[in-house]
Order: C-alpha cells, then structure tokens, then sequence
C-alpha cells in the first residue's frame, strides 16, 4: 500500500511538471513574417506585447483591428499584430482584450525562434502568412 502511494504522488508530481510547460504557438525562420490575432467582443481594444527571455520588452502595441465576415450578417471582432522575426530567442506573447463592459481577458503564447532555424532558410518561407489564433 505504501508503495502504490509513492508511485501515486510521484505520479501527481510528474503531472503539475507537465501542466507548467509553455504553450508554444508557432516555430518561426530567420525573417519570418507572421500575423497573431485574437478575438472578442464588438468594441474591445486589444494591448499586444512581446517580451524576450529575460523579460525585456520587445515590442508593443494595440495592433490593427480585425472584423471577419462568418455568415451574411455575423461577424467575429478582434485585432491582430505583424511581427517579422530577426533575432533567435523564445518570446512571450501577450495580448489583453478590454471590453466596452469592463472586463478584461489575458491571452498568451510563446514563439520558438532558435538558431537551428537558420540552416532551413533555403527551404522555408518566411513570408508565409500565418494567422495563429491564441
């Protein structure tokens, strides 16, 4: 019985590692030219900003807003920032929605751009428009 406990908490333990991983949402190549978009309400502003590894701010802005036609009449809103990627890191991507009621909404997401990249210039696009919803 001992042992099944030890292999239990071992097992929670593993799991509340795994739960702490970044959620990286896109892999990027040496001048890679890319489009982050969220959505939310109608009216919303948006507050978008990159951070490197140490924290440092990177680039910050209140992107462009979006308005995406569904059906005839029906319309997701929202924003979205263009970055183009120069320099090999892991970046923080954070984006806070202010709705017109008050409320506000973190959305974040971390870019994987390492040096290893590089050596796929030849084979990869990097102006390939990517639209990642996060």
């Amino acid at each position: 019985m001992k042992k099944l406990m030890h292999i239990l908490l071992f097992l929670l333990f593993v799991a509340n590692l795994a739960a702490q991983k970044n959620y990286v949402i896109d892999s990027v190549c040496v001048d890679a030219k890319r489009y982050y978009s969220a959505y939310g309400e109608q009216g919303s502003t948006y507050k978008w900003t990159v951070t490197n590894e140490t924290g440092d701010t990177i680039m910050q802005s209140h992107g462009t807003d979006i308005k995406d036609l569904i059906t005839p009449g029906l319309y997701n809103y929202g924003s979205e920032m263009q970055i183009t990627w120069t320099t090999p890191g892991f970046y923080k991507i954070t984006d806070i929605q202010y709705s017109i009621h008050g409320c506000d909404t973190l959305q974040q997401g971390y870019v994987r751009f390492s040096i290893h990249h590089l050596h796929l210039r030849a084979i990869c696009n990097p102006f390939a428009a990517a639209t990642l919803f996060i």
